[in-house]
């Protein structure tokens, strides 16, 4: 059996609780038809060694690189798993499992890398046994789509220390190039008008041809899975697309058209919503024809989808129907620096499967290459390369593994290789077969230690808070008179204090006007979210400033003495998000813009604001309140604008601040008032978590 263990003694030296995202790394992507770079920018990492609280333990493993700790079901195949609210995939001996991949680990295959893997291997069986003792003893225990699967299962280790491998098979690519009209696009197969041919009444009987070899595979244990193809263009234009065939006698116009009349609806009807159900029609065609051909064939692997990565993610129809077909969901996961959170809960709600990361990785500026190719962030070093992107995975409890793309750099010399996969720094070797040192390092960190830290999430899950951030002037940092209820504390509801504690919540929340600051409605927002059975704990991040006019909240901008209310917030927002989740922002400002000059340019500034806000905290649809201010001022036409946030920026919503009293200063809301204000926000904030108040 082997043995999970750390082998690097820094990383005992975790950081506080809080400081997880202390570290900053430089990245930027190319935009590679325009031979083009983006502007570097640093992003917020978290690492081992950032960890507050995280101890390394030893786990013992099977010979797959299961935990022999936890026992699954028995089925002597790879199979998913869900216990106690996380997905595993049970391995052939029935040991809980995280598929930690490599893709394309397959030998040499231009005159340039041929002759490099003579030089340092001498034959091809020799390669596949030093590979496969290299990504051993890297932490990786299985290989990717497009590796030599038949080089590894003549592997004498294959019997002892078996990698999972798995088999990419392109049922609607091969179609296509057998129908006609495919073309290469860049890193997967190009279709007529983005439109694939799932709706050709030939399809069917093809799939069942292509799959029949499959059967021979049916009896091997290390088998961890099938792709049926690689990046579909499952697109929310897909409906129009279809329609607007030159060719009417197209299958798939045929069907777009009769799904249109079916509904009653004319082309000038279509809406997103239709889009996202079109879509959804497509994929159940698609994953019903291709799933049933090859468990026909193959009943006992997992069947993992056909790769997914664009504008599909996004959709909950689509998943909905994924969830009836496939056992675990591929997805080739860009564009983003660190996984979002809501993605991956959506996508195990949507469709009630796990999923496995099957394409990431990044390139480094210090391998000289162009790195004009290809969708993965470019980064200055390789120790950097291995600061992305996995513990949130981990965390998530829905990821059931992770595969880097790739094994090898592209070779510069490659001129007949796909438009993604030119002359770019993806590989854990280069085209001399030498290992990015830094970069692997880093790696088997992570790699050896997937099962205690899926522990140390577990556990601290347990104790975790949905956090809300609670900004703008003064009404939302209190400034109503204590009152006899304002010391009492809920052991569910917690606050961030001056200090960066988490402390029990009690008003007065903010601090920054010590002497005059009062209630406000961050209490009762908690309250009203938990007495509707929406979170179980909560951490509110108190970071309103009294006074504060919206051009304030802005990176490195002062406010009065020494404040900076936007930096302050974000710094704040990203030491408590090692506690927790974030889950939504309330806003209440505007009695310092409530003048006809500044409401003018008000929308835009909160536009700005709320996109800023999202950006930096990596939460893109994280839901947003406005309030309006107070009714009872002289007058109110900041009110008029605020109350449009919801048609101008997705995923917001406004309260009302109607039959609200003030304290007497015709400025802040009483002590009742500013809790009923609070209360109006937490219902506000459901709505948004539940897709009530979505655009």
């Amino acid at each position: 059996m082997k043995t999970l263990a750390l082998a690097f003694a820094c990383l005992f030296l975790m950081k506080a609780e809080g400081q997880e995202y202390s570290l900053t790394v430089s990245s930027r992507v190319a935009k590679s038809k325009e031979k083009e770079y983006g502007e570097w920018k640093d992003y917020p990492t978290r690492c081992l060694e950032t960890l507050g609280g995280y101890r390394v333990s030893t786990v013992v493993l099977d010979k797959y690189g299961g935990r022999t700790d936890m026992r699954l079901p028995v089925t002597g195949f790879f199979h998913a798993v869900k216990v106690k609210g996380r997905w595993w995939v049970a391995d052939p001996e029935g040991n809980a499992f995280i598929n930690i991949g490599m893709v394309n680990v397959s030998p040499a295959a231009t005159e340039t890398e041929r002759a490099a893997s003579k030089k340092e291997f001498g034959d091809e069986a020799t390669w596949t046994e030093k590979t496969q003792e290299m990504l051993e003893e890297f932490g990786f225990n299985a290989l990717g789509a497009w590796s030599d699967v038949n080089a590894f299962r003549r592997s004498g280790l294959q019997k002892t220390r078996p990698l999972a491998y798995t088999i990419i098979r392109n049922f609607m690519s091969d179609y296509g190039k057998k129908r006609g009209g495919t073309y290469q696009d860049p890193g997967h197969t190009g279709y007529p008008d983005r439109t694939i041919f799932v709706f050709d009444p030939q399809f069917a009987s093809f799939c069942d041809e292509y799959a029949k070899d499959l059967a021979v595979n049916k009896d091997d244990p290390n088998l961890f899975g099938y792709f049926s193809d690689n990046e579909l263009p499952f697109e929310r234009q897909s409906l129009d697309r279809y329609l607007a065939k030159k060719d009417t006698t197209d299958y798939g116009c045929q069907a777009a058209r009769r799904w249109m009349e079916q509904r009653d609806i004319r082309p000038e009807g279509i809406t997103d919503s239709l889009r996202n159900e079109f879509l959804a029609y497509m994929a159940d065609r698609y994953y019903s024809i291709v799933s049933k051909a090859i468990k026909k064939y193959d009943p006992n692997h997992l069947y993992l989808g056909s790769r997914l990565h664009s504008n599909e993610l996004k959709v909950a129809p689509f998943f909905n129907v994924v969830g009836h077909y496939v056992d675990v969901i591929a997805i080739n996961y860009y564009r983003v620096w660190t996984p979002v959170a809501s993605d991956m809960h959506n996508w195990e709600v949507w469709s009630g499967k796990p999923f496995l990361v099957t394409e990431w990785y990044t390139k480094g500026e210090d391998s000289h290459m162009t790195n004009y190719s290809g969708a993965g962030w470019i980064v200055k070093t390789q120790e950097d390369r291995g600061k992305f992107f996995a513990l949130a995975l981990l965390e998530s409890g829905n990821c059931v593994g992770f595969q880097w793309f790739k094994y090898q750099d592209n070779d510069p010399t490659n001129t007949k290789a796909d438009p993604s996969n030119t002359d770019a720094n993806k590989g854990i070797v280069n085209t001399e077969y030498q290992l990015y040192q830094p970069l692997v390092l880093r790696m088997r960190n992570l790699n050896r230690n997937v099962y205690s830290l899926v522990d140390f999430f577990d556990k601290r899950d347990q104790d975790s808070l949905d956090l809300y951030l609670l900004v703008g002037q003064s009404n939302m940092a209190g400034r109503a008179p204590l009152d006899d209820s304002s010391k009492l504390t809920d052991s569910r509801i917690l606050m961030l204090d001056k200090s960066d504690n988490w402390v029990p919540a009690t008003d007065p929340l903010h601090f920054d006007k010590p002497d005059i600051v009062g209630v406000g409605p961050g209490i009762a927002f908690a309250r009203e979210i938990l007495r509707n059975g929406g979170s179980k704990r909560i951490g509110l991040i108190p970071c309103a400033v009294g006074g504060s006019p919206i051009r304030v909240w802005e990176p490195d901008s002062t406010y009065l003495n020494g404040l900076h209310p936007y930096d302050d917030a974000i710094r704040r927002a990203r030491v408590a998000l090692g506690r927790g989740q974030l889950k939504g922002i309330i806003w209440h400002q505007g009695e310092s813009d409530n003048n006809t000059a500044n409401a003018a340019i008000y929308m835009g500034k909160l536009k700005v604001l709320i996109q800023r806000f999202r950006t930096d905290l990596n939460a893109p649809a994280l839901p947003f309140v406005a309030g309006e201010i107070g009714y009872f001022a002289k007058s109110e036409p900041i009110n008029a604008v605020i109350d449009r946030l919801p048609g101008v920026v997705a995923n917001t919503g406004v309260v009302s601040a109607e039959g609200l009293t003030d304290k007497g200063d015709k400025v802040h809301f009483d002590t009742q008032s500013a809790r009923e204000l609070g209360r109006r926000y937490g219902q506000a904030i459901e709505k948004l978590e539940m897709g009530g108040l979505r655009k």
